[in-house]
């Protein structure tokens, strides 16, 4: 069975074929893509063009049916389609639900995010039905019910075997058991609990293995439907990817020109999208020019807007990649214009989450992020080969760089305790982090005195919900000054650190194994949404993996120390943190003092690692120290 083969067959012809084959397992993707078209008359993309891409809908579609059909699913639990807006996540997952419940005989559950998606969704599995009626019923098949949730049949063999849609909330996760479960726009779900209740709808049936299938348009980051991708792998289930240029229409060879000689073109690596020609190119300065590569493009499309994105692509497709369910050419570059290049990134590409959502959008994980190494460089104003964190706490300590500390915590919640040095440059260094689930009282007093004591933390800005909590810190020797908790005011203060107005960053993370996590959580913390997928500003979204409870350790002393009014009053040293600044400027009016004072704090340093290590760690000497 092929699409060409059912073109050229009369209506009767079509007829009698549909007779036989509906119930008939599929042994391939272009089977099922053809039984697609010959039962529904809809003809789903098949292949794909993007590099990052693994799947087109309709093998999508066949490896589902697959992973059932052969068991894999007993090792392959789940499969998550990713893919991208307007490229008919939601029409192939229905459509795929239906056949499986006719040639598995199983019941499915089809779970929508909100009450649009599942109108939506039943809608297309009615149709579906109308169009396979008499010929289920050829085979003894008897309808049962078909209503606005459910659509409900008796097999020749006497089974009930129906489809059921609900909605994503804790009642409707508890209300199936079926072997077969899809779980659509994963990323707009409102209650994160639903998609923990659903996990134990999957059940098995008659000798097939539950599968679990989510799809969704991954729209923001930090949410739900990155965290699923991230949870499909550990579960050891599969990605299936596809993006709007892989359901394209091709671009025929006669108006690419492919016969003439390529044209060398130098394409933006990242949206937004330019095309410039070699002179373009050469007139840039050497740190723009790297922004762009060079690229080979067959004449006809060589000047096209959109060649950094599609390339060579559409017209190295198979050129009868069109009709059907393929997109027009024009309708692909029209959603490009239409959306900003964030966007597109996201949700056209499938390259990235958009920040768009993000609480911190302007955190960057180079530029806001330094090296051991790199955050000696800027205090000892030398080049050095030292790469030791051990070292880069003594020489802040020997400066009487004020530490600072921030922790949050909660019955339920995640602990976070997390250190920041104040520099007399205005810059702020998370120095440290320690986060942890289901610490108790005693816990956490161990843990900050244990931090307290290695590092001179002058003053904790902590959560102020658990008065005990504070009181017995400050019975330990801990300064921890009250506060009222202002949620904008303390993200205002963190985003002016991360990039300013005047696009200068003063809020640095040392990268060590302690403080990944913090620098993952910059790039998942986001605002809630509402239940249309709209972002609700001011109110960050709370979630149950740490990440919330981590950038609320971070928030307390910024909000503290960087809003109006706040001010740092004492260093760990008793010296008020002005004048650290001043003995500092004071310092580097005798260049020669200030190299000696450095050297020798660094010499006593390098032997006792040496020692330790029993390595040899070289310095570069090269220019002044301490900061302008």
């Amino acid at each position: 069975m092929d699409i060409k083969s059912i073109q050229k067959l009369t209506p009767q012809q079509r007829d009698e074929l549909k007779k036989q084959l509906v119930l008939r397992p599929l042994e391939s993707a272009e089977e099922l893509q053809a039984w697609m078209y010959l039962f529904f008359g809809i003809l789903f993309p098949m292949g794909f063009v993007y590099p990052s891409s693994t799947h087109g809908p309709a093998d999508a579609m066949w490896r589902i049916y697959e992973l059932v059909k052969t068991g894999e699913c007993e090792h392959v639990p789940q499969a998550t389609m990713l893919a991208s807006r307007d490229s008919f996540k939601t029409l192939g997952a229905a459509a795929i639900e239906v056949l499986c419940m006719l040639h598995f005989r199983f019941s499915v559950a089809h779970m929508a995010a909100i009450k649009s998606q599942s109108d939506k969704a039943i809608q297309y599995v009615n149709a579906f039905f109308r169009s396979l009626h008499p010929y289920l019923t050829h085979h003894g098949w008897k309808k049962i019910s078909d209503s606005k949730s459910k659509v409900e049949w008796l097999t020749d063999e006497g089974e009930n075997v129906y489809l059921r849609i609900i909605i994503a909330t804790i009642a409707g996760a508890n209300s199936e058991h079926v072997p077969m479960l899809f779980i659509d726009e994963v990323d707009v779900v409102q209650d994160p609990r639903a998609l923990k209740e659903a996990k134990m709808i999957p059940s098995v049936y008659k000798g097939y293995f539950p599968l679990t299938v989510y799809l969704s348009t991954r729209k923001f980051a930090g949410g739900l439907m990155e965290k699923t991708l991230k949870e499909t792998i550990e579960a050891g289930g599969e990605i299936l990817r596809w993006n709007l240029l892989d359901v394209c229409e091709r671009i025929t060879h006669e108006e690419a020109r492919i016969k003439e000689p390529k044209v060398t073109r130098y394409i933006s690596r990242q949206l937004p999208m330019e095309n410039l020609d070699p002179e373009q190119w050469e007139d840039l300065p050497d740190e723009k020019q790297v922004e762009y590569e060079k690229f080979e493009a067959y004449a006809g499309i060589a000047e096209h807007q959109m060649l950094s994105v599609m390339k060579n692509y559409l017209v190295d497709r198979p050129q009868t990649d069109v009709g059907g369910l393929y997109k027009p050419f024009s309708a692909i570059r029209n959603n490009f214009r239409q959306i900003d290049a964030d966007m597109a990134e996201a949700q056209l590409l499938c390259n990235k989450p958009s920040s768009s959502g993000l609480v911190y959008p302007r955190f960057d994980e180079v530029k806001n992020v330094l090296s051991v190494n790199q955050a000696l460089k800027k205090l000892i104003g030398e080049e050095c080969e030292i790469d030791s964190f051990e070292y880069l706490k003594e020489y802040l300590k020997n400066l009487g760089i004020p530490i600072i500390g921030g922790a949050d915590w909660g019955f339920s919640d995640h602990t976070s305790l997390v250190l920041f040095a104040l520099l007399p440059t205005g810059e702020i260094w998370h120095l440290d982090t320690l986060s942890m689930p289901g610490l108790e009282l005693d816990d956490i007093v161990k843990y900050a005195t244990e931090m307290q004591r290695e590092w001179g933390v002058d003053r904790w800005y902590v959560d102020q919900a658990y008065p005990a909590y504070i009181k017995t810190l400050k019975k330990k020797g801990l300064k921890v000054p009250k506060f009222t908790k202002v949620v904008e005011d303390g993200i205002t203060a963190v985003q002016g650190k991360i990039v300013d107005s005047s696009n200068v960053r003063r809020m640095f993370i040392i990268n060590t194994p302690n403080n990944k996590e913090v620098i993952d959580a910059y790039g998942e913390y986001r605002w809630k949404v509402d239940g249309k997928g709209d972002i609700i500003e001011g109110k960050p979204y709370h979630d149950n993996d740490g990440v919330s409870d981590k950038m609320d350790s971070i928030r307390y002393p910024f909000q503290c120390l960087f809003t109006k009014g706040g001010k740092l009053t004492f260093t760990s040293t008793g010296i008020k943190g002005s004048a650290v600044k001043e003995a500092l400027k004071e310092a580097t009016g005798n260049a020669e003092v200030v190299r000696q004072v450095n050297h020798s704090i660094m010499q006593e340093k390098i032997g006792s690692l040496a020692t330790k290590d029993k390595t040899s760690i070289k310095i570069k000497k090269k220019g002044r120290i301490f900061w302008g």
